[in-house]
């Protein structure tokens, strides 16, 4: 099987020895469309390499969480020739840039007809960590006010449209050029960070939620309302507000959610399904072109998921 591999902090592609036969509760996947995501490029650079050497199952494979494919050998409740998706544990899970892949079956759900492989990948970590922010979390629904900050990336998309889903009005706040694409998904208002600092905004806010990683509870405390929440992508930045937020009416939330759940893989993937919510996939690439799909995360103005075709190797 073909597979990114790190050596040095550089991806090749080699030729791997397929995984072992799965175990109890694994189910065997032929992939056949991945992700390349931020926290792939973390990964590379080694910011996780503690976690990784503590945690992690070892080895070369360092990059990939989301996948789609085909099962190749039945588990508990798959058959074989069935098409499933998921989001393998951050830390713990194997690394999906690789062709073949033994998962745990908790980590992933069926892919529903209409909803191609790419569809499906994309929304892995989105669509589970959206439900999560905006149901569990955030507790959004009609009349609430929610900022998005970083809402033209794969989770910001999703979480955009699931809170309008809900009945809440959305601001969003992207790079230049994204007004017509955020609207488009359902942002009542769209603001440009080039041109208007967050600090500058007006207006108040039951929940601000910060897919940038950027942002400090500081910056924002002046734009929640009385019970407002303020939800970080990078709890650790703001570490010293998490925990004080006991003690504050405005309250900054932990959020990380590090493995696929299948019952909210399975919701998400309904709601793509029907129509509800759009899976948005910013840019496609083969597998030989993996360098030109990491290239992609350095460039402004992405939109959604950057996909992998794992299964395409031609020269």
């Amino acid at each position: 099987m073909k597979a990114l591999v790190c050596e040095n902090k550089t991806l090749k592609l080699e030729e791997l020895v397929e995984p072992p036969a799965p175990e109890p509760g694994e189910v065997r996947v032929r992939v056949v469309s991945a992700t390349v995501n931020p926290t792939d490029r973390d990964m590379l650079t080694g910011s996780y390499d503690l976690f990784l050497k503590l945690l992690g199952p070892g080895g070369r494979l360092k990059t990939g969480l989301e996948f789609a494919g085909i099962v190749e050998k039945a588990g508990g409740r798959y058959r074989k020739g069935e098409r499933i998706f998921g989001y393998t544990n951050l830390m713990k899970g194997p690394k999906t840039h690789q062709q073949v892949l033994n998962v745990k079956e908790k980590y992933t759900a069926a892919i529903p007809d209409g909803l191609s492989f790419e569809q499906a990948a994309s929304i892995a970590i989105a669509g589970n960590s959206g439900l999560v922010l905006i149901d569990d979390i955030a507790k959004l629904s009609a009349g609430h006010h929610v900022l998005i900050n970083g809402a033209s990336g794969g989770v910001g998309a999703f979480a955009l449209q699931l809170a309008k889903k809900r009945g809440s009005r959305v601001a969003a706040i992207a790079g230049r050029g994204q007004e017509e694409y955020l609207t488009r998904l359902g942002a009542d208002d769209v603001f440009d960070y080039t041109r208007q600092t967050v600090e500058t905004l007006q207006g108040k806010f039951d929940a601000i939620l910060d897919f940038s990683t950027l942002l400090k509870f500081r910056q924002v405390r002046h734009l929640l309302t009385e019970a407002g929440i303020f939800i970080p992508a990078d709890p650790l930045k703001n570490l010293f507000d998490i925990v004080a937020s006991p003690l504050r009416k405005h309250k900054t939330r932990y959020f990380l959610v590090d493995e696929g759940s299948a019952g909210k893989l399975s919701q998400a993937a309904a709601l793509v399904a029907e129509g509800g919510i759009k899976a948005e996939i910013d840019s496609r690439f083969s597998l030989k072109d993996y360098q030109e799909a990491f290239g992609r995360l350095d460039r402004k103005g992405r939109r959604g998921r950057i996909v992998l075709d794992m299964q395409d190797t031609a020269t």
